[in-house]
């Protein structure tokens, strides 16, 4: 059973780490992001769930597993800590280079949020016409 509950609980935080690392290399973060995020999330721990609970599983072997792995402290606070050590290095090295290196875009992002609007002049258009 010590097996399984630690293969199950690797697959949990594997999954997890995966979705939020789809999650941080969005550039907006809109609506319809957050749905894709947390709903991926969500559903892999009701699948997970489902598939392999005390009532519904498909091997014997993993049946109830998730049941006791989520009522268990330790694989909450093993969850936190495993998502963020991968996780925040990641969300710290795209901030860095964002600001020591920019993009156009990111410039312009900047320059607006301080004068609130953008600084371009009105194009030119062409009085041959």
């Amino acid at each position: 059973m010590q097996y399984v509950s630690s293969k199950s609980c690797w697959h949990v935080h594997c999954a997890v780490m995966c979705i939020l690392q789809c999650g941080l290399s969005t550039w907006h973060w809109t609506v319809f992001n957050h749905i894709a995020v947390w709903g991926s999330c969500i559903f892999y721990f009701v699948f997970s769930y489902l598939v392999l609970s005390d009532v519904w599983s498909l091997d014997p072997e993993y049946q109830g597993t998730v049941s006791v792995l989520a009522s268990t402290a330790l694989f909450w606070l093993t969850l936190i800590i495993s998502v963020s050590l991968v996780v925040v290095p990641v969300f710290a090295v795209n901030s860095l280079i964002t600001g020591i290196r920019p993009t156009i875009t990111n410039r312009i992002q900047e320059i607006q949020r301080h004068i609130g609007h953008c600084p371009l002049p009105r194009p030119r258009y062409c009085a041959c016409f």
